[in-house]
């Protein structure tokens, strides 16, 4: 088994923080800005081995440690920089009028088992660290909202997730991942991600949590790669049409019912499930293009949609929810805001000139070659969720002369923003160093190599 140490480093400062915050017993504003502290060193520490990685695992490897490396070099090579800055950006626009300390605490617990999810290739250590994500997301909600609604509907998904991936992982290592058994374990593997990603029917835990949750425990649990690094973890077999089915339907309806939503906050969550159905087409088609797109799109999505969830929240905290029935929002007061949300959004979609735009560019172009029906519905979803993100922006930042007080982004908020939009456009004009290049002996679609993987992609796709 393959260890990155980067991911691994950062997971075990955000757990220390945890404990600190635990230790301490600030107040909310205190906690906040502690937590901030501690998902910045996490993310420096994971960005610092970026350009050291050759270096230190060339030092590695001649110690006899070749198991050990920097990051990964694969699929999941920039995914730990991805999670680690949608965790700044959920910690640092968490309004501390829905955040508790206690809350702050879950939020980097929850961060450090996404960030240990990208350090391995493992299925049974990403199975059991959905696990322990799940039990400090129900701590926090059972504690918040009781043991009953959003949090009895996660409970159940999530055990229902993890029972069933348990059970794949478990019959897929006995056997040799074919026959009547491989069948059953790749089922269980599929159910589970569908359950994880939020994809129909498995989708109301989602919508639940985004109405109810505190935002910055809900964006950490959604953002975190468990589904996609379990897909494609070593030694998983191909998905088939299977996935590929659930997740086209649920990219096509969620996409369409976000349309209809009449509140934001269940616009977004429409366009979470439908955006993670996009990328699980890319995965589920197993093509090097789509699995690569499909990647690339993720890593956007947790960075995007982390932003645009935690701008809309800030935004309600200052005034309230915004819904159709609001009067609006003043885009002369609160311009930082209002662009804030829009162009984080349109990332997410895959608007172009941003990193999305490449990832589902790769992926809908190497669905052409299997199905056209498929990137029709695939482009037709991100049109639909395209069209969403600009209805509430015009609906929650536009519309009314007046002001009620409400503030613009702090620095704090600012600078987490700048950041988030700085790795999108820059990442979207020059995408070459950040697109996927490919499984490796820790992680990838039949990871014995990329011909087996084409190989494989040929067989079982959608006509």
């Amino acid at each position: 088994m393959t260890v990155s140490l980067g991911p691994l480093l950062a997971a075990v400062l955000l757990l220390l923080g945890a404990g600190d915050l635990a230790h301490r017993r600030l107040d909310a504003r205190r906690a906040r800005a502690a937590a901030t502290g501690w998902a910045g060193t996490a993310l420096a520490a994971i960005v610092i081995c970026v350009p050291l990685a050759g270096l230190v695992d060339d030092a590695l490897a001649g110690v006899g440690w070749g198991t050990l490396t920097t990051l990964t070099t694969g699929w999941a090579r920039w995914t730990p920089v991805a999670t680690g800055l949608a965790g700044l950006v959920a910690v640092a626009l968490a309004p501390v009028r829905t955040h508790t300390p206690r809350t702050f605490i879950h939020v980097l617990m929850v961060l450090a088992t996404g960030l240990a999810a990208t350090a391995t290739g493992e299925p049974a250590v990403i199975v059991a660290l959905w696990a322990l994500a799940s039990a400090a997301m129900w701590r926090d909600l059972r504690h918040r909202l009781g043991s009953r609604g959003p949090a009895r509907l996660f409970a159940l998904h999530q055990a229902f997730g993890v029972t069933l991936a348990a059970l794949g992982v478990t019959v897929l290592a006995i056997g040799d991942g074919s026959g009547r058994a491989g069948t059953i374990g790749t089922a269980a593997i599929i159910a589970a991600a569908t359950a994880r990603l939020g994809l129909l029917p498995l989708h109301l835990w989602v919508s639940g949590l985004v109405e109810s949750a505190p935002m910055g425990l809900v964006v950490v649990f959604l953002t975190g790669p468990t589904a996609p690094m379990l897909l494609l973890a070593d030694s998983m077999p191909a998905t088939g049409t299977g996935l590929l089915v659930i997740a086209a339907v649920s990219a096509l309806l969620s996409a369409l019912l976000g349309l209809v939503q009449p509140d934001a906050r269940r616009g977004l969550s429409a366009v979470t499930v439908s955006v993670s159905g996009i990328v699980a087409c890319g995965i589920a088609n197993a093509s090097p293009t789509t699995v690569a797109g499909a990647v690339l799109a993720w890593q956007a999505y947790a960075i995007g949609m982390a932003g645009a969830l935690m701008v809309l929240s800030a935004t309600e905290a200052r005034r309230g929810p915004i819904t159709l029935t609001g009067a609006g929002g003043s885009f002369a007061r609160t311009p930082k805001l209002a662009v804030a949300f829009l162009l984080l959004g349109l990332a997410v979609v895959g608007f172009p000139a941003t990193l999305g735009f490449v990832g589902e560019d790769l992926l809908i172009e190497g669905t052409r070659e299997s199905s056209s029906l498929l990137m029709v519905a695939l482009a037709v979803a991100t049109a639909a969720n395209g069209a969403t993100v600009v209805r509430w922006f015009f609906t929650g930042f536009t519309g009314r002369r007046d002001h009620i007080g409400e503030p613009d982004l702090t620095t704090r908020e600012q600078w987490a923003v700048t950041a988030a939009l700085a790795v999108l456009l820059i990442g979207g004009l020059t995408p070459g160093g950040l697109v996927p290049d490919g499984p490796n002996p820790a992680f990838g679609l039949r990871s014995a190599g990329s011909s087996a993987h084409t190989d494989t992609a040929t067989g079982g796709h959608a006509p």
